[in-house]
């Protein structure tokens, strides 16, 4: 069974929302390096990239939908 803490999930569902790791934290209250763990320990457990990232953009992969 996998245990994924609902402010993971929450982290994820905000960044989709907004296209950026720094709006998703203002929304969320937290620092954006907290977003960016709550993707990678997603990630990591699923196994799987959930987001694309560059320098500039951010968008969910066919997995992370």
């Amino acid at each position: 069974m996998i245990n994924l803490p609902l402010r993971k999930i929450r982290s994820l569902v905000c960044l989709a929302e907004t296209g950026s790791f720094h709006r998703a934290a203002d929304r969320l209250g937290i620092s954006q390096p907290a977003v960016s763990a709550h993707i990678r320990e997603l990630e990591e457990q699923f196994g799987v990239p959930l987001v694309h990232r560059t320098t500039r953009h951010v968008a969910l992969t066919p997995e992370g939908t």
